[in-house]
C-alpha cells in the first residue's frame, strides 16, 4: 500500500512539474485546457519581429498576445474574442472588424481550437 501511494504521489508530482515546465502556448496545453484532441489544435507560429535580438537590435516597444478562437461543430465560433485577425478570419469578420452574429454560438463545448497572434504596441 505504501509503495502504491509513493508511485501515485511521484506521478502527481511529475504532472505538476510538467504543467509548469510546458511552454505556455503549447498545443498540448490548449488541448488539455479546452478538452479537445491534440490534432484539433492549431497554434500559428509566433512572429519574432518584436524580439529584442531581431534586427535592429534592441527594444521594439511591442509584443504579441495570443488570440484563441474556439470552434463548435459546423465551424461556428464559440464566444469569440473581441479581436480576430481579419485576414485570417475574413469569412467571420465584417469590414468594420465585428464578428458576424450568424457565425457565433454560446455555451457549447469546442471541437477545435486555433491560436493566432495579435501585435500590441507598447
Amino acid at each position: 500500500m505504501k509503495a502504491a501511494l509513493k508511485v501515485i504521489l511521484g506521478l502527481a508530482t511529475l504532472a505538476v512539474i510538467g504543467w509548469f515546465v510546458m511552454p505556455v502556448n503549447s498545443a498540448v496545453r490548449y488541448a488539455i485546457v479546452y478538452n479537445v484532441g491534440r490534432d484539433k489544435v492549431f497554434v500559428a507560429p509566433r512572429p519574432h519581429d518584436c524580439d529584442w535580438l531581431s534586427a535592429p537590435l534592441g527594444d521594439k516597444h511591442c509584443h504579441y498576445s495570443p488570440v484563441v478562437a474556439k470552434f463548435a461543430a459546423g465551424g461556428k465560433l464559440i464566444d469569440p474574442p473581441p479581436f480576430l485577425p481579419s485576414d485570417t478570419f475574413s469569412g467571420y469578420v465584417s469590414s468594420s472588424g465585428k464578428v458576424l452574429d450568424e457565425y457565433v454560438v454560446h455555451g457549447v463545448p469546442p471541437v477545435s481550437v486555433q491560436v493566432w497572434w495579435r501585435k500590441i504596441n507598447d
